[in-house]
């Protein structure tokens, strides 16, 4: 600067750019709060260029920023009186005069502002305020009615407070508000506002959040909770009568509560009506809160209510209700209550309590007189439904009065008495089961006379009134399975028999038996015998037992043979009864028995274990359980218990027995009937995926309980099905390549598809060892027989399913190949078939290159051919054509004996035969000479 010094004044050019840069470098220092050194740049502006407004109004700018006003203002208006452009001199010192309060004198420099220069929206802004600020509303509204700023809505809204335009003032507060404009000022306004357009819900949030606005906020909820109990909302009113009690309003909380737990009790709402309830402090409260305890079962809870209101009626009979539940004497609390000076509903239910207490001690007379007293009054209608009335009249012997009163419970109960045979329905309740008491004694005394059908019909109608107990199990199966009813006796138990029971085991197969012509029953009854027939004790001891009777030993074959006996009697009758293949049932019922015995049996809880089938396992309903125990246990056993407890230990009972077409069909087909009949299609016996059951199908589990603790329980049962039908599959195959004539084709398909379902489960190699070692043994049976051609026809085919890397198996394929191609090459050379020799040969050494003797024997074809073209033994020379050929074929036996050589060097044959073949081909060629090309070109 100091060398610029002396250009000053001289240039005004460079006066301009100087000026310029002192007001920049006082800018800057004002920018990064160094005040002291702004001004020295501004007041050297000031003193070098008096008449140039910058220094003037940029010194202005930092007067005010330091608090300086006066100053400031004489700043601006020095710029002022220097020209300062777009009224910006005008603009700082209206801040000016708005921060010491002078906010005429700031209008008036904003209006001079106006006239040179389109003021910016904070500008009008500011001058929107501070017209509001001096009251001159209609200037602050013309300032804030161009702009859409928060500001603006909040001055348009402070005009409106004013004129009381309510609507319009809540509107622009809200718009302020939603710009983020939380002023103290605004929010009481805008509270207010919304107050007095009765919207008390923004109006209680505004002063809520305005500081000192909690009286305010009060008058709004309490506004707010007359509003809304006028319009029946009790429940949200009580928060705001509680905050405008808070704040000292008189308000009617307790009634409010009791009304409300009212309102929740007749909508249901228990758990609400206890909270108005336990928030209330008053004995009419701690009486109604006792009602809603006792009625969920909570008798402490009650009588601690009820104990807070010792005089309320409500509360006392509450009490002797609670006694008399507890065994008690409720006689005391009762004392006073049975006054029809009462309420009706006290005195009628005091009765009946007393009823109750004499009936609990034996005195149905009192019991009766009382509960008449608690019905006096009421109309027939009503007596003749009263549930305990009815059994004061039975316990008493008025069998007949009740007779007469059709509509009251205990009438069936003495219609069981005087009339068993009548055919009603019982019903539920104390009255059904007296009714079934009664006609189960009267089933007694039918059978008691051999009246058995008749027995075990009234048997039959007592159980609809109660389950029997298990005293009577036993007499109540016999009497059910000796009248006919055998479904009857069998439900007997299956509900109440321990499931390991041998005896009642054996009862209820024995049951089951005799009704295998059901086709219901039938797989019932296979499902019953297979663990009993598995079961060596239970035979033992029946082999003792039998001894013990006849009074001789029971040899062990006569024990077997009668257990095979009955198992073909079982699966006979079953199959009469249309249970389809009920041998293999049989098969994987005692298969899947044995595999859980050997776990130790199917834990069920109370240290009972269980060892039975599939079938059985989904009547009693343990899928799950049963699914998780062989889940934990799979690998314990010597069988895999997921494929006996699921549809495919049916697959596998069918391939056991040597039926691999039909063991296919159940694997490929693993679906329930229903849902078979609903989607339709069948098993094709191919390489597709085998059909399962809808996921949704409840018959699933049932039929595959090992699964269905499994999340993949589809999947599982889809690769297991696929891993049988490949087994049967190669099953198949085998006995299409045993077979005359063998069908190579039909073998292929069935191995293809075998493949299928193999890599869909990732083990390929399960197939590829079978069928190869099935291929390699039937090829080797057909050249023990000379069919050299079924031998290749069969490795030909397996080649083409198999991989490079299906080792070892592959090459075990490829070198017998080339062995029986070698083998029938020579055998056609020695028929003089050269071509088809020719081309065997040259398959056996594709097949295999680096063996040698596929190359000898082709070789060796060679150089025999090229010997019978030169007519060595005979004196007619050989022909040119004849030469040329066999030069062609000499030049082939040599590449095979070098190619063999290469793969065993000292091989003596070899040698012997590339030397002849060599020593060959050089006398052709000398006899030849040098025409060779002009014969080939004649020829």
């Amino acid at each position: 600067m100091k060398k610029t010094a002396k250009r000053l004044g001289k240039d005004p050019g460079f006066d301009a750019v100087a000026s310029a840069g002192r007001v920049g470098l006082g800018r800057v220092c004002l920018a990064q709060s160094e005040p002291q050194a702004a001004d020295r740049w501004f007041g050297e502006v000031q003193r070098l260029w008096p008449t140039d407004w910058r220094g003037f109004y940029w010194s202005g700018c930092a007067a005010a920023h330091g608090g300086r006003f006066d100053q400031a203002e004489w700043c601006f208006t020095a710029a002022i009186t220097r020209g300062a452009p777009q009224g910006r001199a005008h603009i700082q010192r209206a801040y000016v005069h708005a921060r010491t309060g002078r906010d005429a004198l700031a209008l008036a420099d904003l209006h001079s502002a106006a006239q040179q220069w389109p003021l910016t929206a904070a500008v009008r802004e500011f001058a929107a305020v501070v017209a509001l600020r001096a009251g001159q509303l209609p200037q602050a509204d013309w300032h804030a009615s161009a702009l859409s700023t928060p500001v603006a809505s909040a001055v348009r809204g402070a005009i409106a407070h004013r004129r009381g335009d309510a609507r319009s003032a809540l509107d622009e507060h809200e718009k302020a508000l939603e710009g983020g404009l939380a002023d103290p000022a605004i929010l009481l306004q805008h509270g207010a506002a919304a107050y007095r357009v009765g919207d008390f819900d923004r109006a209680a949030v505004s002063w809520s959040r305005a500081p000192g606005g909690e009286g305010p906020a009060a008058t709004a909820r309490h506004a707010r909770a007359v509003a809304r109990l006028r319009a029946g909302d009790l429940t949200a009113a009580i928060p705001d009568l509680e905050a405008a009690a808070e704040q000292g309003f008189a308000v009617p909380l307790e009634a409010v509560r009791l009304h409300a737990a009212a309102a929740a009790i007749a909508a249901g709402e228990t758990e609400e009506a206890a909270l108005h309830l336990k928030a209330g402090a008053g004995e009419r409260s701690a009486v109604f809160l006792g009602l809603l305890d006792f009625e969920a079962g909570e008798t402490e809870a009650a009588a601690a209510a009820w104990r807070q209101s010792p005089g309320d009626p409500i509360a006392r009979l509450g009490l002797a209700l609670i006694a008399l539940r507890a065994g008690e004497d409720a006689s005391a609390e009762l004392e006073g209550l049975m006054d029809s000076a009462l309420p009706e509903a006290i005195w009628r239910a005091a009765y009946r309590a007393a009823g109750a207490l004499h009936a609990r001690g034996g005195d149905w007379e009192s019991a009766r007189d009382a509960f008449e007293a608690s019905i006096a009054g009421i109309s027939a209608d009503i007596v003749a439904h009263d549930d305990a009335f009815g059994e004061c009249l039975y316990r008493t012997g008025h069998f007949e009065d009740l007779l007469s009163r059709p509509e009251n419970p205990w009438h069936i109960a003495a219609l069981a008495r005087l009339d068993p045979d009548a055919d009603l329905p019982l019903g539920a309740g104390p009255a059904a089961r007296e009714a079934a008491f009664g006609l189960r004694q009267a089933a007694y005394g039918a059978a008691a006379e051999g009246a058995w059908e008749r027995a075990a019909k009234l048997l039959h109608r007592s159980d609809s009134g109660g389950e029997p107990g298990p005293a009577t199990l036993v007499i109540d199966t016999v009497v059910s399975a000796l009248g006919g009813r055998r479904r009857d006796a069998l439900d007997r138990l299956a509900a109440t028999e321990r499931p390991a029971g041998a005896r009642l085991a054996h009862t209820r197969a024995l049951i089951l038996l005799h009704g295998a012509d059901d086709a219901d029953l039938a797989e019932r009854c296979i499902a019953a015998w297979a663990p009993l027939l598995e079961d060596e004790d239970y035979w033992d001891r029946w082999g003792r037992a039998a001894a013990r009777r006849y009074g001789c030993a029971v040899p062990k074959r006569a024990l077997e043979d009668m257990r095979g006996r009955l198992r073909r009697l079982i699966e006979d009758a079953a199959l009469r009864a249309g249970a389809t293949g009920s041998v293999d049932l049989m098969v994987r019922e005692q298969a899947a028995t044995a595999l859980l015995a050997e776990l130790g049996g199917l834990p069920i809880g109370g240290g009972v274990r269980i060892s039975c089938g599939p079938m059985r396992i989904a009547e009693l309903g343990l899928e799950r359980r049963l699914s998780e125990f062989v889940l934990e246990h799979e690998f314990e056993s010597t069988g895999d218990p997921l494929i006996q407890f699921s549809h495919i230990g049916l697959g596998l009972a069918r391939a056991s027995a040597e039926q691999p077409a039909e063991a296919l069909k159940l694997a490929l087909d693993t679906r329930c009937p229903d849902c078979r009949a609903r989607h339709g299609g069948r098993a094709r016996g191919g390489g597709d995926r085998p059909l399962l059951c809808d996921a949704d199908c409840p018959e699933f589990d049932r039929r595959n309980p090992a699964l269905a603790a499994l999340p993949d329980k589809r999947e599982e049962l889809s690769d297991m099905a696929g891993a049988l039908a490949a087994d049967a599959l190669l099953d198949l195959a085998m006995s299409a390549v045993a077979k005359r004539p063998m069908d190579v084709q039909e073998a292929t398909t069935r191995w293809r598809h075998a493949l299928a379902h193999a890599e869909r489960n990732g083990e390929r190699a399960s197939v590829i060892e079978p069928m190869a070692a099935t291929a390699l043994g039937r090829a080797e049976t057909l050249t023990r027989r000379r069919d050299l051609d079924g031998g290749i026809e069969l490795l030909d085919a397996v080649l083409k399913l198999l991989r490079g890397d299906d080792r070892p198996h592959h090459d075990r394929i490829v070198t017998r190949l080339s062995y029986l191609y070698g083998q029938r090459g020579v055998q056609r050379a020695n028929d003089g078939q050269d071509r088809s020799a020719r081309r065997d040969l040259e398959r056996a050494v594709a097949l295999a290159p680096h063996q040698i003797a596929p190359r000898r024997n082709l070789g060796v074809m060679l150089q025999n051919g090229a010997a019978k073209r030169l007519n060595l033994d005979s004196t007619i020379p050989p022909s040119a054509a004849d030469m040329l050929e066999a030069i062609d074929l000499l030049a082939g036996s040599s590449e095979q004996f070098q190619a063999g050589l290469r793969i065993q060097p000292n091989h003596p044959e070899l040698r012997t035969r590339l030397a002849e073949s060599q020593k060959l081909h050089s006398l052709i060629s000398a006899i030849l000479s040098g025409d060779v090309r002009r014969i080939r070109r004649s020829l």
